[in-house]
């Protein structure tokens, strides 16, 4: 029965059903129009390319690949990021997600692509078997009611950031940084505008030296009383600084009157000491190389602790 799946590219219109039929995990608004308006307005939807398995014309299964260029050991890396993996109830259990999953990697390698990394909210065994390889995914919060005036008498509060006024800053330093890891997401300023207007209503709070200098930063979705770090970097992921620029955001978010406040984060002796950290139940990263020149080596792997939340599809 699988035979009868056709996967390709995704027409105009057949993108327009793939929107349709996530409707029923992903909804944007309670009314199905109302959800497709606003899916199709999304800059993460204009971003991403979309592939379909069809059955007689019927769009049975559906996701999106984004376009990412990784740096891996200095090297820049064509890659796509993959997303919105979803099936229609009328055809799931039949494995076509599977194999709509197969034709897009080898449609994007033959176009030159060699990483593809997802973040899986399945068991993971599920994208195992297909090759993808488990990332270390921690995540850690902080309740703010637990860090009395005292422990934070000391501690200078971080800076407000305007991300458009503050760009060149936040360019310079995640790209200066992420070039000495073994692997990274590499942001051109196209790249983020799209993560500025992604959420568009996101904090930045700044770690400065003494000379004024950007050292690190924050940026952080807010809901009612908690704030979720969806990005963040500190110079040459120096470990002490990192663990300043956390203590001083607790001090900002109490500030702020934020009860609770975490995100990703690495998994470091230094953030432990401030707070446990866990695996994450969802968004768990995952790598799959679509190159034999490209080697998935523990290292590279372990760098994937210090992957950002905005850069998640």
């Amino acid at each position: 029965m699988t035979s009868q799946l056709d996967c390709h590219p995704a027409s105009a219109e057949e993108t327009l059903a793939a929107h349709r039929n996530v409707f029923d995990v992903w909804p944007m608004d309670q009314d199905p129009e109302v959800h497709l308006q606003k899916r199709v307005a999304s800059p993460k939807s204009q971003r991403a390319n979309y592939f379909v398995g069809t059955v007689d014309g019927v769009v049975a299964t559906s996701l999106q690949s984004f376009p990412t260029t990784f740096q891996v050991r200095g090297e820049l890396v064509p890659g796509i990021q993959i997303g919105s993996v979803h099936t229609h109830a009328d055809f799931r259990k039949l494995g076509y997600a599977e194999l709509l999953i197969e034709f897009t990697e080898q449609y994007e390698a033959e176009r030159g692509v060699k990483l593809s990394a997802l973040y899986c909210d399945i068991a993971v065994k599920y994208y195992e078997k297909m090759g993808y390889v488990l990332a270390p995914s921690k995540a850690g919060w902080f309740k703010t009611v637990e860090w009395s005036d005292e422990r934070l008498a000391n501690v200078t509060p971080l800076e407000d950031l305007n991300p458009r006024i503050d760009l060149t800053s936040l360019m310079q330093l995640h790209q200066e940084t992420i070039f000495k890891r073994p692997i990274g997401v590499v942001r051109d300023e196209v790249y983020w505008d799209y993560t500025l207007r992604k959420f568009p209503n996101d904090r930045f709070w700044g770690l400065k030296d003494s000379s004024g200098n950007l050292e690190g930063y924050l940026r952080v979705g807010i809901a009612e009383s908690r704030g979720q770090i969806v990005d963040w970097i500190c110079r040459d992921d120096n470990p002490e600084k990192i663990q300043q620029l956390l203590t001083a955001f607790v001090k900002t978010a109490k500030a702020q009157s934020l009860s609770e406040v975490g995100g990703w984060l690495p998994d470091l002796a230094e953030v432990e000491e401030l707070t446990s950290l866990s695996d994450r139940p969802k968004q768990i990263t995952m790598f799959k190389s679509l190159s034999d020149e490209l080697s998935l080596d523990d290292d590279l792997l372990q760098t994937a602790n210090y992957f950002a939340l905005i850069d998640h599809v």
